[in-house]
């Protein structure tokens, strides 16, 4: 009987010895981006030159909830105040705004959102350029 109570006398040592661990589901991506965001830096070009004074953008922020998005200081970019939103693709790597405008995230993480997508700019001397806009956003604290 002592003999079998030294044995098992090392497993219950082990036993309070060992932290409890408990599982954590990872955040997804999706919820990830569902918050406010505000401008660290944009770039606007056309045909790879500088097509906007970006301090049109100054203030820009976006807010993602549910499948809606809602912008204030979008300008060209973002033309409407609001839209629907929605990743097109398994890896998260592409924004599809309102069916129109896909962009493609650079980086996505609890602090950091990049992105960057073409879109028409404004009728300039009759013709209507492509613009591409990159847009470096930081989460709202």
């Amino acid at each position: 009987m002592r003999k079998n109570i030294l044995l098992i006398l090392p497993f219950l040592g082990l036993l309070f010895a060992c932290k409890k661990y408990e599982f954590v589901e990872p955040v997804s991506l999706r919820e990830t981006i569902q918050k406010l965001w505000i401008m660290q830096k944009v770039e606007v070009t056309e045909n790879g030159l500088p097509a906007d004074d970006v301090a049109k953008y100054n203030g820009f922020t976006i807010k993602f909830e549910a499948e809606k998005y809602y912008v204030s200081n979008g300008y060209e970019a973002f033309p409407l105040p609001e839209g629907r939103w929605g990743f097109d693709d398994a890896a998260f790597s592409i924004i599809d705004f309102d069916g129109q405008v896909k962009a493609t995230v650079t980086k996505l993480d609890a602090s950091s959102l990049h992105f960057t997508f073409t879109r028409k700019g404004r009728t300039i001397n009759g013709r209507i350029p492509d613009r591409t806009f990159k847009f470096e956003l930081v989460a709202f604290r």
